[in-house]
């Protein structure tokens, strides 16, 4: 199958739009809250610029729609013992400037992402590589984990030569990879186009023409859609389904999420180094009212970050911290803020995708005593600020696969700056994850598993709202393939 549109992200947010009316055939119109702020795979990790540089670079492995490893620029790997594993390459493979793809380009690339602010955790494990002729690696590793090679499916291929001529100044404009698009154009806060690589190893794109348009505002991007100005949107919300449906204009699909919307507190504020406030926000969550309302009773509540029953080898925490008012008030008066009272006003950070979350947050807080002042950020602002923690408590949502494992660069003390939000620093979760790296028998890995998730629900280090319910609506005239893990499109074509 031709690799026609594959996106992957943490954090997805796509608003497919056009300012123009849809061209269809060999051209795609796609929407995006924000413009990107870098193509330079190993320096940035906002979702906006996720979008393009799947389409731009490449990988060693990948994710199939059932999130298993698969090849992409390695035909095969071995495992020549316990520290050593050998990759082949396929070979032919050509940069969208004409050079080939060697093993060289691979060793330069694991070395600029182990010096990489937002990459190098990714790299943990890895010592060195060596090629042995132009399209073998052999790596060396401290210890092959069950996360390495899922990490270094993150990890994309750059051109040693050319990022040598160019520097290591990316702009949006100085990008070269193998993968199926180029950048052709970009329109700073207006559009960023890719088009078809013709010389693609997988064969060339049928979707010639791919272009980004950055809308902000859901609000707008709804009434443009509604307007018929779409190829694919993925933003509909639950309130707007039936409507949808019943128009008969559009190929709606459902696909229930496996990760949770969720509040994320931020540790380093003395007030949550109780475990008892930090329940007591818990239980003073009113989840079902959020299911009712606001997904319009589609939908599930979350009572474990992780869901029980499409990640695997999850289970339900053995605890729920259902809503519970008077526990709510007892805990906080047990922890020195009888009605609040002691409590600073609260600083919630979301996004404008998560404002009916946000509300409802601060209402229900607010029946503890607790006043919650709501900013409402762009994505870039947004994520630069959990990251830096300025934020008392945040509404968020991010995906990161049906494994736990990979879970751990949002909880570990070494993503601490990166993608670490909730910036926690706790020996007993990084042990855990530890050991699930490690851990490939099934049973023993469902033992830490449940461990692990008692340990996280009952501290509420993340505290989950609900699962959501979410839809993909597109032109009756694609053909799509919903990557069931973030409803994002992972192969599309014109029919007509």
């Amino acid at each position: 199958m031709k690799k026609i549109l594959a996106i992957l992200s943490l954090a997805l947010c796509l608003v497919l739009c056009a300012s123009c009316a849809l061209a269809g055939g060999d051209t795609l119109i796609v929407g995006n809250p924000t413009d990107a702020v870098s193509l330079d795979p190993h320096r940035t990790n906002d979702s906006a610029s996720a979008l393009p540089m799947a389409q731009i670079y490449d990988t060693l492995v990948t994710l199939s729609p059932e999130m298993e490893i698969i090849p992409a620029l390695a035909t095969e790997w071995t495992q020549i013992d316990e520290n050593t594993l050998e990759m082949k390459l396929h070979q032919g493979v050509k940069f969208h400037n004409g050079d080939e793809f060697k093993a060289e380009d691979v060793i330069f690339s694991f070395e600029r992402a182990l010096n990489s602010s937002t990459k190098a955790a990714l790299m943990a494990g890895y010592e060195s590589a060596e090629a042995t002729d132009d399209y073998t690696v052999v790596m060396k590793l401290n210890t092959l984990s069950s996360a390495f090679q899922y990490n270094i499916s993150q990890i994309t291929m750059m051109n040693k030569s050319f990022v040598e001529e160019k520097g290591e100044e990316f702009t949006l404009e100085t990008v070269c990879g193998t993968g199926p698009y180029f950048l052709s154009e970009h329109l700073e806060a207006q559009s960023f186009t890719v088009s078809a690589f013709e010389d693609y190893h997988g064969g060339a794109a049928e979707i010639k023409t791919v272009r980004y348009d950055i809308l902000g505002d859901p609000a707008a991007a709804m009434m443009a859609f509604e307007a018929g100005s779409f190829d694919y949107f993925t933003t509909l919300a639950e309130v707007d389904v039936d409507r949808i449906i019943a128009s008969g204009e559009w190929n709606v699909v459902e696909y229930e999420a496996s990760f949770a919307r969720s509040v994320y507190m931020n540790l380093t504020n003395g007030i949550f180094d109780n475990v008892k406030v930090r329940q007591a926000l818990a239980y003073a969550t009113n989840k079902e009212n959020m299911v009712a309302l606001i997904q319009n009773g589609k939908g599930n509540v979350a009572d474990s970050f992780f869901h029980p029953e499409m990640m695997v080898n999850t289970s339900a925490p053995d605890t729920i911290l259902s809503y519970d008012l008077d526990k709510a008030n007892e805990l906080l008066a047990e922890a020195g803020y009888p009605n609040g009272e002691g409590i600073p006003t609260l600083k919630l950070v979301t996004m404008e995708t998560h404002k009916d979350y946000a509300l409802a947050v601060q209402q229900d807080y607010a029946e503890l005593g607790i006043t919650v002042e709501i900013l409402f950020l762009d994505a870039n602002t947004f994520m630069a600020d959990m990251v830096t923690g300025n934020y008392d408590i945040a509404v968020n949502i991010c995906n990161l696969g049906n494994m736990v494992y990979p879970w751990g660069r949002i909880f570990e003390s070494q993503y601490l700056g990166q993608t670490n939000f909730g910036l926690i620093n706790d020996a007993k979760i990084d042990e855990l994850f530890a050991q699930i790296n490690v851990t490939l028998d099934d049973e023993t890995q469902k033992e830490l598993i449940h461990e692990l998730i008692n340990y996280i629900t009952e501290n509420v280090i993340y505290l989950p709202l609900t699962y959501s319910a979410n839809f993909v609506a597109y032109n009756p005239d694609l053909e799509v393939s919903v990557h069931p893990m973030s409803v994002s499109p992972y192969y599309v074509r014109w029919t007509k």
